[in-house]
């Protein structure tokens, strides 16, 4: 046994019979699961990590489902070998460009040049923007292209070795099944690179017998991978995940070389979601500083908005002082604290963010009231 090897094909076994490790209904059903997965999972990761992706929303499903179109079609799985490789690339050139600021570009939109006064090396200056911006799409967009392709075509050759009708029944249960799978992971607030973990394993079940001897050549990748997501410069201090996106906590401190009473302060947490601002939670909604700290800007700034901000939660009660509140989208809890203040004695607190309301707690007294 030890010094001769037999070929499946003497022994009367095509390539296809080799490769099987299951059905191909139960295969066909798996795969399917692990596109549908792996799309949900592209679509979240590039909208909340990448702020052009929250004007160009559509751009990861069309090519996700464009990417499966080409493999299914194709039916040629030798593709499918490349998959662990495949998943490496999109994960790498999601790292890198996050963290090398591709992450902070907007759409060239108003919102780009408002508050920019026009020059004449403006134009130049917004072609570079939409130069770099447009080269950041397509590399994003070229990892889950190709992870998609290898995956769908192994779907096409599993689709023809089956009646028509019972392959696509099978397609659907299992894109069913992958979307509900990553609806409830993401539901219990899984990141990104622990979903990535789910599709590697996934990938490495099904992957086997194209590296009958060679397993390592598929599992180096793929564990590469897992690697990668789990980088500190993909995954940032601070963030944390929701079954809506990502959230970014940073405490808003004043030094004590500026405050009043002569200690450093935490005032509160800046909340933001998928880059976008979200809320600020602040314990009082005054500071006080020392006249010095008056030529801060960004502690004038402050103190400023602190003022503004005590008018906007107080203005409900220059009208009334209820004893019993309702109150819609609590985030933080800044109107929780400003109920309680004004004699509230009973408040119910409705918030649909589970990872808000933990910042919340961490940092708002009154939600433990």
């Amino acid at each position: 046994a030890g010094m001769f090897y037999i070929d499946p094909f003497l022994l009367g076994c095509t390539m296809e019979q080799n490769k099987r490790i299951a059905s191909p209904a139960t295969e066909l059903f798996f795969i399917s699961l692990t596109s549908l997965f792996f799309e949900l999972l592209v679509i979240r990761w590039l909208s909340c990590d990448f702020l052009a992706f929250h004007v160009f929303k559509t751009f990861p499903l069309v090519t996700c489902f464009v990417g499966l179109g080409v493999g299914v079609a194709k039916a040629d799985d030798r593709l499918f070998r490349y998959t662990p490789l495949a998943l490496l690339v999109f994960v790498v050139l999601v790292g890198w460009l996050g963290s090398i600021g591709f992450g902070e570009l907007t759409f060239p939109a108003a919102s780009f040049y408002q508050w920019t006064s026009y020059s004449a090396d403006f134009g130049a200056q917004l072609s570079i923007h939409i130069f770099r911006m447009a080269l950041a799409i397509l590399l994003l967009l070229a990892g889950p292209f190709a992870v998609m392709a290898c995956l769908g075509s192994r779907i096409g050759v599993l689709f023809n070795s089956l009646k028509p009708l019972n392959a696509y029944c099978v397609d659907i249960v299992g894109a069913i099944t992958g979307s509900v799978l990553f609806g409830l992971l993401s539901f219990l607030c899984l990141p990104p690179e622990m979903q990535i973990v789910v599709v590697s394993l996934l990938v490495l079940c099904f992957i086997r017998p194209y590296y009958p001897k060679q397993l390592w050549r598929a599992i180096v990748p793929l564990v590469a991978t897992i690697g990668v997501a789990f980088a500190p410069g993909i995954i940032r201090p601070g963030s944390v995940w929701s079954p809506y996106g990502r959230i970014d906590a940073s405490e808003i401190k004043v030094p004590a070389e500026f405050a009043a009473d002569g200690k450093s302060n935490i005032l509160g947490t800046f909340i933001s979601v998928n880059h976008g601002f979200s809320q600020i939670y602040t314990k009082q909604n005054y500071v006080e500083l020392k006249p010095e700290a008056e030529k801060e800007g960004a502690l004038k700034s402050l103190s400023d908005f602190l003022l503004v901000r005590k008018n906007y939660y107080a203005v409900p009660y220059q009208f009334k002082k209820p004893k019993d509140v309702l109150i819609l989208g609590a985030g933080s809890g800044s109107d929780v604290q400003e109920a309680l203040r004004n004699g509230a004695e009973y408040i119910d607190a409705v918030e649909l963010d589970p990872s808000i309301v933990a910042l919340g707690k961490k940092y708002n007294a009154a939600y433990g009231d």
